[in-house]
């Protein structure tokens, strides 16, 4: 059950299903899969903490507002993109990162050591990371606000609250995890309940009853996207484009991304498919782009991870099949 953030206006899979993949593949004792059997792997409700994998050239990947930033292989954060705040400013002796969330204007990692370091707009104190915080295994970046779950399964979120995005349920149990969206926050409890808090403005709260369990949970700006143990793509809240309507032939999921007008699901086939916000005809996807095992949606870009490991950058802000 892999951690997946979203942001305000960068949301994405990556984090939840790329991680779970990379467990998955360290877990095969570093031999490149198939990608069957990748999809195989990351389907399975096993939960199991993050570990990277040697042989892929990034191992994470984040798309904020309009800035990315890219763990390597190295363990190395490497951002780009709109700097104004900061968001792309990595601090020195970082040390080794094994995960990235971006925000709509700030960025935080999850230092190999368990600790969060967070980076860029801090106008509602989204980048002061509390003092007492425990070992943390998994980091979600809103649109000003941020989560963290720590090591024994509680979630800690801090930054803007004006619509309550951070206050915690007392009784939401032990969490495996995390999604962060523009106002709002969904955590996956280790029973497979889905819940979720704050604005609920557009209805993005409002989990469809006899959901069942899920396995990963993606956030919007106002909407939330859900895949369920049967690989069912099921999403609710904000639809002004389409952005909740699967099509009907999706088939199963392995990994989805929200971003404010448009979601991407990623087929069990690797196939990338994304709907809602018509714009996206612009992002030129490659038609060499092949089979995928992650999505990440920014602003005006798209991030795709590929069985490789290779990540392929696309949009109206990128050069046309441009790749990191």
């Amino acid at each position: 059950m892999p951690f997946v953030h979203a942001s305000d206006r960068c949301f994405f899979v990556l984090d939840k299903e790329l991680r779970h993949f990379c467990w998955v593949l360290s877990n095969l004792n570093q031999v490149r899969p198939s990608h069957a059997e990748v999809v195989k792997a990351v389907a399975s409700d096993t939960i199991l903490p993050f570990l990277a994998v040697s042989w892929q050239p990034r191992s994470a990947v984040a798309a904020g507002g309009h800035h990315t930033c890219v763990v390597t292989r190295n363990k190395e954060l490497v951002c780009f993109g709109h700097n104004d705040f900061g968001q792309c400013k990595v601090p020195p002796n970082l040390g080794p990162v094994i995960s990235v969330a971006a925000g709509s204007e700030h960025t935080c990692v999850l230092k190999a050591s368990g600790e969060v370091v967070c980076f860029g707009n801090n106008e509602f104190g989204q980048c002061d990371v509390p003092t007492n915080l425990g070992p943390v295994v998994a980091v979600a970046a809103g649109g000003m606000h941020t989560c963290a779950l720590q090591s024994n399964g509680t979630l800690v979120c801090f930054g803007q609250n004006s619509l309550g995005q951070c206050d915690v349920p007392a009784d939401i149990g032990p969490i495996v995890s995390i999604a962060a969206g523009g106002a709002h926050t969904c955590a996956v409890t280790a029973t497979g309940q889905l819940v979720a808090f704050g604005d609920n403005g557009f209805g993005q709260l409002n989990v469809p009853p006899g959901l069942g369990q899920v396995s990963s949970v993606a956030a919007g700006s106002h909407h939330t996207c859900a895949v369920t143990a049967s690989a069912d793509l099921v999403s609710f809240g904000g639809n002004i484009l389409g952005q909740c309507d699967s099509p009907p032939d999706l088939g199963p999921v392995v990994a989805v991304a929200a971003r404010l007008l448009y979601t991407c699901a990623v087929r069990a086939t690797g196939e990338l498919v994304c709907f809602g916000c018509i714009d996206f005809e612009d992002m030129h996807r490659p038609p060499d782009l092949g089979p995928i095992v992650a999505v990440a949606a920014g602003t005006c870009h798209v991030c795709a991870v590929k069985e490789s490991g290779e990540v392929r950058l696309q949009g109206p802000c990128s050069p046309k099949g441009s790749q990191l």
